[in-house]
């Protein structure tokens, strides 16, 4: 049987090849191509997989030398840190001021910045008493709250163990009273350097200070006039005392036999008399004398004399004696008194001197002591007009210094540690005393 021809425009089953279309003229169809899409993300979802495993291999060998230099860190030490614990804490105590120079008890230069380092550091400052047997405390002025600062104070006391103490304590009549009386009650068997500004316990000084060298009272309410016992402090060989008025000084209460450096300021006449006459071992020696508690022409029962008992001071070897403007009288019989075998630096309060009074005075000196004078000091600008008559008189070996601003120089830190008093308040009381005795 004849095969009939396919018909035109109609693809048979055997011409539904596509190769077979485009051979018989046809142009292929056009089909959706949904696998075409599929096999691109397939093709990069492989991809994708092998970089996800190149960066889980680069990860593991960053891992690897992670762990390696981590090992390496840890295993490494710092110099500083291999040193012993007793050489760390000698480079703390060096850090501290000189001992017994008190130190903050919080900010700069307090032993508390060496706890917060680091956990070791703070173990071996805790564990070296040296570092908090000086302690200063200001409630007013510390930052923290008062209640705190007084617990910080206290704490510092237990952390010195034994060691002997080094107070400063400026209360200012703040809250912290009762409790500060009673750890200085509960220390005094420590003490061995004391200050005590704005702040004195009531019979404080009535309790035995074994060890105390140094005193320094910035307040004399805890020395009572009415009091006789003498301090029991058989060390005690500096004082230092800041009168609070006239009349306000209780001079039995120290030990002054004892002594061989003294500074007090605003002592009457009266109180200076009684007092040089008692120290016998002073070595150097600053006064102070306040005219406010009398007037000239009234001591000694109305007679206008000012009078000083013979004083024979063997080993003072520099006085300070300072006052208002309008002192000359009280110069010239404390002059007149002194014999100092031993004076080498002495400075006088300026007043109405004319250059003969110097240098008659200070020659007598010299000569009923048989001293080397070295050093005089009058800062009075007065007398500096007559500077060529003062060196023709005195000796040549002798240090002039009479500007106005003038100031001994003595060998003696504990002098130097004083607060500076203010030469304003001897102007105004100079000046005071001056229109009172014109009046």
């Amino acid at each position: 049987m004849a095969a009939f021809p396919p018909v035109l425009g109609r693809p048979t089953h055997a011409t539904k090849s596509p190769m077979l279309w485009g051979a018989a003229g046809y142009g292929a169809p056009k089909l959706p191509r949904p696998w075409g899409a599929l096999g691109e993300e397939r093709v990069r979802l492989a991809d994708i997989d092998t970089e996800i495993a190149d960066l889980k291999r680069s990860i593991k060998l960053l891992r690897k030398e992670q762990r390696k230099l981590q090992d390496r860190v840890d295993g490494y030490k710092y110099p500083v840190l291999t040193l012993p614990n007793e050489i760390v804490s000698e480079f703390f105590v060096a850090f501290m001021p000189p001992y017994p120079q008190c130190s903050p008890l919080l900010g700069r230069g307090s032993p508390l910045i060496l706890s917060h380092i680091c956990r070791k550091w703070r173990n071996i400052a805790f564990a070296t008493p040296a570092l908090w047997r000086a302690i200063s405390l200001d409630p007013l002025r510390s930052k923290a709250a008062l209640p705190h600062a007084v617990n910080l104070f206290m704490t510092s006391l237990i952390l010195a163990r034994s060691c002997p103490l080094s107070m400063n304590l400026q209360s200012r009549a703040c809250a912290a009273d009762a409790m500060l009386a009673q750890a200085l009650e509960n220390q005094c068997g420590r003490l061995e350097h004391l200050e005590i500004h704005d702040f004195a316990p009531p019979q404080f000084l009535d309790h035995p200070f074994p060890i105390l060298r140094t005193l320094k009272l910035g307040s004399t309410r805890g020395l009572d006039e009415g009091n006789s016992t003498p301090m029991v402090a058989p060390l005690l060989r500096k004082v230092s005392i800041l009168c609070d008025g006239p009349g306000n000084f209780g001079g039995p209460t120290v030990p002054w036999a004892q002594l061989t450096v003294l500074s007090i300021k605003w002592i009457t006449v009266e109180q200076c008399a009684a007092v040089l006459r008692r120290l016998v071992n002073i070595v150097h020696c600053r006064l102070r004398v306040t005219a406010f508690a009398h007037r000239f022409g009234q001591h000694n029962s109305g007679s206008d004399s000012i009078y000083f008992p013979n004083m024979h001071l063997q080993f003072l070897e520099s006085l300070i004696f300072e006052g208002p403007p309008c002192c000359p009288r009280i110069t010239w019989a404390l002059l007149s008194s002194l014999t100092a075998p031993a004076l080498k630096k002495l400075q006088l309060c300026r007043g109405f001197f004319t250059p003969a009074e110097i240098i008659s005075s200070i020659m007598a000196l010299i000569s009923r002591s048989g001293c080397t004078l070295e050093q005089l000091c009058i800062p009075d600008a007065v007398i500096t007009r007559n500077r060529g008559e003062l060196r023709a008189g005195l000796s040549a070996h002798i240090l002039l210094q009479l500007d106005y601003h003038a100031a001994l120089g003595v060998d003696e830190p504990f002098l130097e540690d004083m607060v500076v008093w203010d030469e304003d308040e001897d102007e105004d009381e100079g000046r005071t005393d001056c229109e009172d005795d014109l009046g």
